[in-house]
């Protein structure tokens, strides 16, 4: 069964109040056609929360200007990440699929904290300070609530939202999982951890 054939599966099921979709689509080639699928799931309150990962980190930048591009296990470039996304390419992935973003927040992390953090000790001063005076650089995940645009009240512009200041530790999961917590209800919260715990995820 293929990407796109896997809702015939749910054709029988009640519609959801939520799906998550927490760090999944940039596993997949066509993330696109996926998202085209999810509103005939919800219910006419339903919404989607989704977490994606920021290309355009200045840990990300600092490796390509080191010329070590490296993959591994985790993170922003975990091995088995297929596609990648900027903030404008995060916007039209969802705005060219039918669908608005109502809420958003940002994970920020700084470089010094990344897992490329030798990367980015590796720059000279000047361009550390060149590449700190980016706005979006310390972004290093993007979690937003998205509903079908027929339905939306809003739709939220990932350029123009302020950008917090950055921790000084790594604290990933704990961060994605306080923020997909803020857009989910509590008694919704529990039925999504305990579908994801029978999957295998950990960490929500």
């Amino acid at each position: 069964m293929n990407g796109t054939t896997w809702p015939v599966l749910l054709k029988n099921e009640d519609k959801f109040d939520v799906v998550v979709i927490a760090d999944v689509l940039e596993h997949l080639y066509s993330p696109w056609d996926i998202l085209k699928l999810l509103p005939d799931l919800l219910n006419d309150d339903g919404y989607i929360v989704v977490s994606l990962p920021h290309v355009a980190h200045n840990s990300i930048i600092a490796c390509l200007l080191s010329e070590d591009f490296h993959y591994g296990d985790w993170g922003l470039l975990d091995k088995t990440h297929i596609r990648f996304f900027g903030l404008k390419n995060i916007q039209a992935l969802f705005n060219d699929s039918g669908l608005n973003i109502e809420e958003a927040q940002f994970v920020i992390v700084s470089p010094e904290a990344s897992e490329f953090s030798n990367h980015w000790a590796a720059l000279n001063s000047d361009m550390q300070k060149t590449l700190s005076s980016y706005p979006h650089g310390n972004i290093y995940q993007v979690v937003v609530k998205v509903v079908p645009e027929i339905r939306a009240v809003s739709n939220v512009d990932l350029m123009t939202m302020q950008v917090g200041k950055p921790e000084k530790i790594p604290v990933y999961t704990q961060k994605i999982k306080a923020i997909i917590k803020s857009v989910i209800p509590k008694k919704k919260y529990a039925i999504v951890k305990r579908i994801l715990r029978s999957l295998g995820v950990q960490g929500y």
